[in-house]
């Protein structure tokens, strides 16, 4: 799922609440921020 597509999606229709809970309460600036660093700790 690209970053695009979950922007897109509201947070209660994503798989796994880890996912939904993190997402909850996130700007995209934020979720921008923690997968720019996400990609650099996991290339």
């Amino acid at each position: 799922m690209r970053m695009e597509e979950l922007a897109q999606e509201p947070a209660g229709s994503l798989p796994g609440d880890g996912i939904s809970s993190l997402l909850k309460g996130r700007s995209l600036q934020e979720l921008e921020v923690l997968w720019q660093q996400a990609k650099q700790e996991y290339p």
